[in-house]
């Protein structure tokens, strides 16, 4: 697995078993919202994140008060 940062975003290359929708719509991971592009938008350790895969790479986006407003 790689692990990098570009623009907000950690990128993890190399995930196969990793699946945003078994995760996020299981019953078990609440208050996640699924976006039109497929992604999911929470609160994890008190920041806004947008999770979202692509192939074999899994991207967290972060976002800070200054994106927000």
């Amino acid at each position: 697995m790689k692990v990098y940062e570009q623009d907000n975003t950690v990128i993890l290359e190399d995930i196969s078993d990793f699946n945003p929708k078994h995760i996020f719509e299981c019953g078990q991971c609440f208050r996640w919202i699924k976006e039109d592009d497929e992604s999911y938008t929470g609160v994890a350790k008190g920041r806004v994140i947008n999770v979202s895969k692509q192939g074999d790479k899994v991207f967290l986006k972060k976002f800070g008060l200054n994106t927000l407003i």
